[in-house]
């Protein structure tokens, strides 16, 4: 056996996500995703991946532990929901289970009810496709939140007061 004091291993920490924002993007990747991450020591870390499915990309990390990568196009090419994982040496991967959804853009066909008060306040049913967690609802020019996110082909808005009766949702 022969040792030598200049090599050395180093025990790390498992890294785990915290916080990933946005957890959808479009299908022609390219959306920046930004982790929060426990474990992460920078000063052992040479190279951080992130895995989008078996889809694996080089991801950036700012001074403060900040981690930003860019999705990679939908396997698909298709609207598709793929897991999301770090690997710190492109093996051992994190064990968050957290999902990536990849969206189209988004196209509402129906809403329910069709008409409301111009005082707002109501929920509305919007049928479609391409609905992701982040989309935004227009009722004309006036921007509303989702309410609930249902599915890729249903969400809910409320409906934000309207002084101009002829705008439609879009």
């Amino acid at each position: 056996f022969v040792s030598n004091e200049n090599v050395k291993f180093t025990f790390l920490a498992q890294i785990s996500i915290i916080s990933m924002f946005p957890s959808s993007g479009h299908v022609s990747g390219f959306t920046p995703v930004h982790i929060v991450a426990s474990g992460l020591n920078t000063s052992f870390v040479d190279e951080i991946n992130c895995h989008f499915g078996t889809d694996m990309v080089s991801a950036l990390i700012s001074e403060s532990g900040f981690i930003t990568c860019f999705s990679p196009p939908a396997p698909s090419g298709w609207e598709d929901t793929v897991s999301f994982e770090l690997s710190i040496n492109q093996d051992d991967h994190t064990k968050s289970k957290l999902k990536y959804e990849y969206y189209n853009i988004p196209v509402p066909t129906k809403v329910y009810p069709a008409f409301g008060s111009t005082d707002g306040g109501e929920q509305v049913e919007i049928e479609g496709f391409g609905f992701a967690e982040s989309s935004i609802c227009f009722f004309g020019k006036i921007q509303s939140e989702i309410s609930r996110f249902i599915s890729t082909r249903k969400i809910e808005c409320l409906v934000p007061q309207n002084n101009e009766p002829k705008d439609a949702v879009s």
